[in-house]
Parts: structure tokens; sequence; C-alpha cells
């Protein structure tokens, strides 16, 4: 596989927190309350976002990292694509998870892989501010300055936590939107994602979801 997708897709996913998680201090516990408010109150009027992306794959062994950039699009409620620039692609909807590799084609049904079903569940919430449903299996620390809240998450049970060591999130306060993704799998290896030059509640053609 030419972009390597499928295995931090895999033994990956994308998690936030809620208010609920008791912390070491009480500045702690204020920056998860200021967290939650936010991202409930700002992303809840996004019904759509497009933007430029890059991946950043670090691999033990390989000496250099796999960089590639791509277009994101997000249709609320539980539709997205990362389509990259050398026509490969990765699509989640409320069903299916489907990507291309170098031409060659998965379809997998979300309710036959529960790790597949629960990146789509957890991604699709981050993108609505969906605080309830990603509350769970997470142990969080947050910090926030005036322009962003970082977010590092430690699984503490379950898949999860087999596969993955952390999952670092940067959030732009204005519209409380990722502008930068990190997972750090126990192998040492690590994806990143960046995403810029965001365009809010655009008209999205559903039919870019259908790639059958």
């Amino acid at each position: 596989m030419n972009f390597l997708p499928l295995k931090p897709m895999k033994n990956s996913v994308i998690c936030l927190l809620s208010a609920l998680f008791m912390l070491p201090t009480a500045s702690a516990q204020d920056a998860v309350t200021a967290f939650t408010k936010e991202l409930a109150a700002k992303s809840t009027a996004i019904e759509s976002i497009c933007c430029r992306f890059e991946q950043v794959r670090s691999m033990q062994l390989l000496a250099q990292d796999v960089r590639l950039e791509g277009d994101f699009y997000y249709l609320r409620p539980e539709q997205i694509l990362l389509a990259f620039d050398n026509e490969d692609y990765i699509c989640m909807t409320q069903t299916h998870f489907q990507l291309q590799t170098a031409g060659i084609k998965q379809r997998v049904r979300l309710q036959s892989n529960p790790m597949l079903r629960e990146l789509n569940r957890i991604l699709s919430a981050a993108m609505r501010g969906d605080v309830a449903t990603l509350s769970a299996g997470f142990t969080p620390t947050v910090r926030e300055d005036k322009d962003h809240f970082e977010v590092v998450l430690k699984p503490s049970k379950g898949r999860m936590a087999a596969h993955l060591q952390t999952i670092t999130m940067r959030f732009e306060r204005e519209h409380m939107s990722l502008v930068e993704l990190r997972m750090e799998e126990k192998s040492g290896d690590a994806t990143m994602y960046r995403f810029r030059s965001k365009r809010f509640n655009e008209n999205i053609d559903s039919q870019i979801f259908n790639l059958e």
C-alpha cells in the first residue's frame, strides 16, 4: 500500500472526552470543562467541512516519513472522505468503510468489524461535537491556551489499549475544529494528520461518498 492508511485506521481511533472524567487537579478539571462546553457549543453549528489535509506516517522500519496530501470532506451525521491527491481514498459512512490503495479497492461492513465501527462512531462524533459519544474508554489530559485546546488520550481498556499508546489532538478555539491529530502506536509507529484551509457549511453532494 503506497500511503499505508489501513493499519492506523484498523488499530487506531479518534476519541475525545467529557466533563465526567475526574482529573487530578482543579485546573485540569477546569480545562476539561472548558473544552467540553466549547466543543458542544461550536461544533453543533457545523453541518459540513471541506479542507486540505496532510498525512504523515512514521514507521520504525523506514528511515524517512511517508507524506501524502489530499482533500477532506465531512457531511453530517456520519459521512467522511479523505481523498488523496494520488487518487487513493478512505471513505466512511454509517454502514461501510471503503478504501482504495494503488487502484485496489476494499469495502467492509462496519457491523462486521468492531474496530472500524468504533472508528466511524468516534470520528463522526468528534466532527459534530457529540461529547456524550466520546467519553468512554480513555484517560484524558487537556491543556489550553487562548487559541487552542490540546487533548491527550490514553486508552484504558479494550482493543484500543492493546494497540494504541496515545492519541493527541489540537483544536482551534474559534470553530472548535480539529487542526492536528497524532496517533502513537505501541509498536513505535505513528500517524499524524494536519487539517488546513477549512471551509464550513458549504454544500457537499452526498454522492461523493458513494464510491462503488
